[in-house]
C-alpha cells in the first residue's frame, strides 16, 4: 500500500518536484514513524525500475524527487488536458468539439479517484476530493453542451447517473429537468423536480432554490426553455 501511495503522490505532481517532507505527510498523515524518510528512500528504489518499464523516470532532486512521465501515460494529466481543451472549445462556441473532449475526459474514470490508495486523511484524500468534484463539474459542462446540441437523450443518460451519485447537487437536477422537458418528456421533468425536492427536504430541511422553483413553474406552464 505504501508503494502505491508514494507513486500516487508523485503522479499527482507529475513532472514537478515533490519534497520528501510532502511525501511523508501524504503517506503518514499526522503520525509519521521516525523511519519515515528512510522508508521513502527505500520505496523509491523499489519503484524506480517499475516506472522505468512503463516509460517514466524518477529523478532525485534537492530535498525530494520528481517523476518525469508523458501526459498520455497518466489518466489524471490526460483528464486535465482534455477538460482544458473542452472548456476552450465551449468558450469558442464549438459545442460539438467540446463534447468530444469532455466525453473522452469522463471516459477515463473508473470509480472514485485514488480509491485504491486512500488513507483516512491528508493530501491524498484532499486530492481525491478535488478530483471527484472536478469530474462532476465536467459532467455538468458536458450535459449542458449536449443539451445545446439537441442531444437530450445523451445528456439525460449522463445526468441520471450523476444524480444517483450526488443527489443533493441542484445543478444536475436543473439540467436533467431541462433535458427531459426539451425531449418532450414534461411529466418526467416535473417528476424529477419532485424527486429532488423530497431528497433535499428530507436530507437538510431546505426547499429547492428560487431558480429551480422558477424552472419548475415554467415547465408547469409548458414554457419553451
Amino acid at each position: 500500500m505504501k508503494h502505491r501511495q508514494l507513486l500516487a503522490l508523485l503522479l499527482l505532481r507529475a513532472n514537478h518536484a515533490v519534497s520528501t517532507d510532502q511525501l511523508v505527510d501524504g503517506m503518514w498523515p499526522g503520525d509519521p514513524p521516525s523511519s519515515a524518510k528512510g522508508n521513502v528512500k527505500t520505496y523509491i528504489s523499489v519503484l524506480r525500475p517499475q516506472v522505468c518499464q512503463a516509460g517514466a523516470l524518477i529523478e532525485t532532486v534537492p530535498r525530494g524527487y520528481r517523476l518525469l512521465v508523458p501526459v498520455e501515460l497518466v489518466d489524471v494529466l490526460l483528464f486535465e488536458a482534455l477538460v482544458q481543451a473542452g472548456t476552450r472549445a465551449a468558450q469558442d462556441g464549438d459545442d460539438a468539439r467540446a463534447v468530444q473532449h469532455l466525453q473522452r475526459a469522463t471516459a477515463l474514470w473508473r470509480g472514485e479517484a485514488l480509491q485504491d490508495v486512500l488513507p483516512c486523511g491528508g493530501p491524498i484524500r484532499d486530492a481525491a476530493t478535488r478530483l471527484n468534484e472536478k469530474r462532476l463539474a465536467v459532467v455538468q459542462d458536458l450535459a449542458a453542451a449536449l443539451i445545446r446540441l439537441g442531444r437530450y437523450g445523451d445528456a439525460i443518460d449522463y445526468l441520471r447517473t450523476a444524480v444517483c451519485e450526488e443527489p443533493l447537487r441542484e445543478r444536475l437536477w436543473s439540467l436533467l429537468m431541462v433535458a427531459l422537458h426539451r425531449e418532450g418528456r414534461r411529466a418526467d421533468s416535473l417528476a424529477a423536480y419532485l424527486e429532488f425536492r423530497a431528497i433535499i427536504v428530507k436530507s437538510i430541511g431546505l426547499e429547492p432554490s428560487r431558480d429551480l422553483r422558477t424552472l419548475h413553474s415554467r415547465i408547469l406552464l409548458d414554457d419553451p426553455l
